[in-house]
């Protein structure tokens, strides 16, 4: 992954919700929520064509119509348009996409696609990614944004139970990543000078850094 697919990932400036909506079942609502909610600082760019404005956020019909490339885009939208949508995000430049659902039968292409236009996708499958020192939730989690916890959480279990750990301990600092089982990611992690522990039968990986470590990547 190149230095700015990383930054990309983990301290995007920018963030576009592809299928954001105004229906609080819907994981485009649940998306736009957790950002607003977390005081991300960056553009928050909601893309539908069903709402002029999400969350009392103006929206935009279609990738094309965004005023900037994103640094991030979550897919939000039903698993058939992923790799439409991928590729327009490609075509634009966007460099990093979080994917929350996909079937198995879809992983070739989206990959093909994705490397075509030296993208970084996290999932599919992913219940998205949340740094709390950052104010930065763009996930499922429950957990409210704690800002003297440091660390990144990537996939199902997300960060929820670190950060629980870290209260109960009275921990200011903790730098760790959890993330379904992806062998390109967890490869990338090594690299990286993570402590890679496989969890098989929970299907995740959690990586962790020394507590000394002052960042993430």
């Amino acid at each position: 992954m190149s230095q700015r697919g990383l930054e990309a990932l983990l301290r995007p400036k920018s963030i576009a919700v592809l299928g954001a909506s105004e229906k609080p079942w819907r994981a485009g609502f649940l998306m736009m929520q957790n950002l607003l909610g977390g005081h991300f600082t960056g553009p928050i760019l909601p893309v539908t064509p069903k709402y002029r404005a999400v969350c009392g956020v103006l929206a935009y019909p279609d990738v094309a119509s965004l005023p900037i490339t994103p640094d991030l885009a979550v897919l939000c939208t039903h698993a058939s348009r992923n790799l439409l949508l991928l590729k327009a995000l490609g075509q634009r430049g966007c460099k990093t996409a979080i994917i929350l659902s996909s079937p198995p039968a879809q992983a070739e292409a989206l990959k093909a696609c994705a490397s075509r236009y030296a993208m970084r996708l996290l999932g599919p499958n992913s219940l998205g990614i949340l740094a709390p020192w950052q104010g930065f939730n763009a996930s499922f989690s429950p957990v409210p944004i704690v800002k003297d916890c440091k660390g990144m959480g990537l996939g199902k279990r997300l960060l929820s139970k670190l950060i629980d750990y870290t209260r109960c301990h009275g921990l200011k600092q903790l730098n760790g990543i959890t993330m379904p089982h992806n062998q390109g990611m967890v490869a990338l992690a090594k690299k990286l000078g993570f402590t890679v522990n496989v969890q098989l039968d929970e299907g995740i990986v959690t990586l962790v850094l020394p507590l000394n470590t002052q960042n993430v990547a």
